[in-house]
């Protein structure tokens, strides 16, 4: 008769390592399944700061958990052996060998549970196989306080090398007598190192998830509306509160048939990143109809689950921290949330929580001086009230919210709302114009223009220089002014972003083709700019000549289409060698 699991959770652990002298490794989250009769680990995600062999992602957290192997069995025995097959087809045999003493920086620990494991048969599939399998097989001890949890670890990998770690301080609730507490919050701090760093590292572990899968995660509750409200003020320019009435439909939801509330942040640019944007919210809480409380639970990643009574209105309420500028991102600084002197930049997806929604508004309160500067159509006359046509609109735009310059620039239909900050400002004529022209060639080129309203930010920055666009925004930083007299330094930045409203968004691919939306942008931006008279017809050639010795360099490593997994590494691939074949068509059509 198969046996009945009468209670299941996941618990998430984060994990930060350092050196001693506080240089950041590694970080991650780790994540374990509890049941009655197992603690397995299912799940881990890390990324690496700097080189080195092995890569800073091997965490301590990681030499414990050992991804798809279990634990420990419950009811625990001294003496009990186990073995399956983990991460890696690693092969594991499992006992608990005893009771002993264990003496580490945090203290004297008696009876200790001894664990140990011997891994076999690795099969790691990547360029440094032979030491990732030199890694992973091997002899791990493992020793647990009751109460307290891992104290000490010893690994014998199966190369020679030997990873040892001890307890340095740790906080966990008395009345919890696991030999493992996992109860949201506990912390644990440990100092370790093998004979491939000559520091050791510092790594801090962190429950900062535990919690049962709500039923009917696979069918959730449909919403009707969202309506949303956004208040910035003047003396606190890096908080965001978000206020939101989410109204299921009506007919998403039955007694007899209760659905979680299902709702999410984007995961866009945050893949190294293991609590995603969710890293700035705070207060996140939800009410039913009346005002009363109901519960929040975080199911993954920035994913929460409320738990509904009814198909009735829900109020979700959370600030946001905007200090996104304190860390590099991989899509670059022009794409994350920043704060200048006169005005705030901030993207919807490190902003709105929300669910798989069609009707959606959005009201945003802001000091009297202040402009609102977005793609989103406003409603009426209303002070910066916006109608949002779905999800991705409303995460994927970007928002300027201060004392900048704004004006409209139109042509051949299209309309784009340009927003300047600092002292680009004093350029809003002149960059004005220059929109208006790239509007007008592009039109010609790709025979029309695209039907909604448009967003184009620039600010100045001194030590980053890029740009991006998503959905209907392009925001630009760069370094220098935005003069007539040196349009020929900062156009065609501004022509390859603004050409991306045709080249990746009106043409658009299921799969990335970087090769064609970069490589081709590239190109017809440039051209563009010397047929417009702002770059010479021989600055335009000895560009196109840079570009071939550049793509010359990297030709042969990787297809151009494999190169654009990783554009901005393989940029001589992509982006030059896109845009020679652009050239290459060009001058065939012709």
């Amino acid at each position: 008769m198969k046996e009945v699991v009468k209670s299941e959770c996941n618990i998430v652990l984060s994990a930060n390592a350092a050196t001693e002298g506080g240089a950041p490794l590694a970080e991650g989250t780790f994540t374990l399944k509890k049941t009655d009769t197992v603690l397995t680990s299912i799940d881990f995600g890390t990324s690496g700061h700097g080189g080195g062999d092995p890569s800073p992602k091997y965490m301590l957290l990681y030499y414990m958990s050992h991804c798809d192997t279990d634990l420990f069995k419950f009811p625990i025995g001294v003496g009990e052996t186990w073995t399956e097959e983990g991460h890696w087809h690693v092969q594991t045999k499992s006992r608990l060998e005893g009771y002993e003493s264990v003496e580490v920086s945090a203290g004297t620990f008696s009876d200790c549970l001894k664990h140990k494991t011997v891994f076999t048969d690795a099969n790691v599939q990547d360029t440094k196989a032979e030491l990732r399998n030199a890694l992973l097989n091997g002899t791990r001890y493992l020793w647990f306080a009751e109460g307290v949890g891992l104290v000490k670890l010893r690994y014998e990998h199966s190369n020679g090398v030997i990873t040892e770690a001890e307890l340095l301080e740790y906080k966990t609730p008395a009345e919890d007598r696991e030999y493992l507490p996992l109860q949201i919050g506990n912390v644990w701090t440990y100092k370790w190192q093998n004979t491939y760093r000559n520091e050791p590292a510092i790594e801090e572990w962190r429950v900062i998830r535990n919690f049962s899968e709500p039923e009917n995660l696979e069918c959730p509750m449909e919403l009707a509306s969202a309506k949303y409200e956004v208040k910035i003020e003047a003396d606190a320019p890096r908080v965001a509160h978000v206020k939101c009435l989410l109204t299921p439909k009506a007919d998403s939801n039955t007694k007899d048939d209760e659905k979680p509330l299902l709702l999410s942040m984007s995961h866009f640019g945050t893949e190294d990143l293991y609590d995603g944007y969710a890293r700035y919210v705070r207060d996140l809480t939800a009410t039913d109809a009346g005002g009363e409380k109901i519960p929040v639970t975080e199911i993954g990643k920035t994913q929460w689950a409320v738990e509904t009574q009814n198909a009735s209105p829900v109020t979700l309420c959370y600030t946001v921290l905007l200090n996104h500028d304190e860390r590099e991102w991989p899509f670059g600084r022009d794409e994350a949330p920043y704060v200048q002197e006169d005005c705030i930049f901030c993207p919807g997806y490190a902003l709105f929580i929300t669910g798989e929604v069609a009707d959606i508004e959005l009201r945003i309160d802001v000091p009297d001086a202040w402009y609102v500067s977005t793609a989103w159509n406003p409603i009426g006359n209303e002070r910066y009230r916006f109608t949002i046509v779905d999800r991705d609109d409303l995460m994927y735009a970007y928002m300027v919210l201060g004392t900048h310059s704004q004006k409209m620039a139109e042509s051949d239909g299209a309309e784009v709302v340009i927003a300047l900050g600092g002292h680009f400002k004093a350029s809003m004529d002149e960059v004005q114009r220059t929109v208006k022209s790239l509007l007008h060639t592009y039109s010609e080129i790709f025979g029309g223009t695209p039907d909604n309203r448009m967003l184009f930010v620039a600010n100045p920055c001194d030590i980053y220089s890029g740009g991006g666009v998503s959905g209907r925004s392009i925001s630009v930083l760069m370094d220098g002014t935005l003069d007539a007299d040196n349009r020929q330094s900062w156009t065609p930045l501004v022509a390859h972003e603004i050409c991306h409203i045709w080249n990746g968004k009106a043409i658009d691919f299921n799969t990335q083709e970087y090769w064609f939306s970069e490589g081709f942008t590239e190109y017809c931006s440039k051209i563009s700019c010397a047929r417009l008279g702002i770059i010479s017809e021989d600055d335009f050639l000895r560009d196109l000549e840079r570009k071939w010795e550049l793509y010359l360099s990297k030709q042969g490593e990787l297809s151009i289409r494999e190169a654009g997994e990783n554009k901005m590494v393989n940029r001589e691939l992509v982006y030059e060698g896109g845009s020679l074949i652009a050239a290459a068509l060009d001058l065939q059509i012709r």
